[in-house]
């Protein structure tokens, strides 16, 4: 399958997708997730995956998705037969374009990002209970609106919020090098 991937300043370019995750062992080598959905990959896991592992060893994946707010569990250990998917909360906003930082033990925000055509400031939280209970809860709204921006957890657990641009588009982002946002944000 192909997806559509747009550079500022140039025209779209159809590429191919890897719809194979892999693991990357620490000796060096690669193995692909079996029993993998490509039907979740292809609505879910396109455009700038937020992927965290979590402490009970599974992937978090908040990504845009063809409804924008599905959030998925990914098994990836081979002795739970790897590459096994289960539904997780919603997200309360779509954070395509955004950035994601695992600030707590199972906690992750979600900084920024674009809805559809609307790049927004607006900022939540993803939790994993020890009970396994998950929620979504919204937060401080950011100064300014981002997409592609970083996120870095500081050491007293703040994050640190830098970069990006807070340029609008409907699948044909636009910016100008002058659209820079250079104040970070804590």
């Amino acid at each position: 399958s192909y997806f559509l991937r747009t550079v500022p300043g140039s025209n779209r370019v159809s590429t191919p997708q890897n719809e194979i995750p892999q693991i990357y062992g620490l000796n060096g080598s690669l193995r692909n997730v079996k029993n993998i959905r490509t039907d979740i990959i292809d609505r879910q896991i396109q455009n700038y995956p937020l992927l965290t592992l979590l402490s009970n060893g599974k992937v978090f994946v908040a990504a845009a998705a063809a409804n924008g707010v599905e959030s998925y569990f990914l098994t990836t250990s081979a002795n739970d037969g790897g590459g096994v998917w289960t539904l997780a909360p919603n997200q309360l906003k779509v954070h395509t374009l955004a950035t994601a930082a695992l600030y707590q033990k199972d906690k992750i925000l979600f900084p920024g990002g674009i809805d559809v055509s609307r790049t927004h400031n607006d900022v939540e939280a993803f939790e994993l209970q020890s009970t396994g209970a998950a929620s979504w809860t919204p937060s401080s709204s950011m100064n300014y609106k981002r997409i592609y921006h970083t996120s870095t957890v500081l050491p007293d657990g703040q994050v640190l919020i830098t970069g990006g641009t807070p340029c609008d588009g409907n699948n044909k982002i636009t910016c100008n090098p002058g659209d820079a946002i250079n104040t970070p944000e804590l």
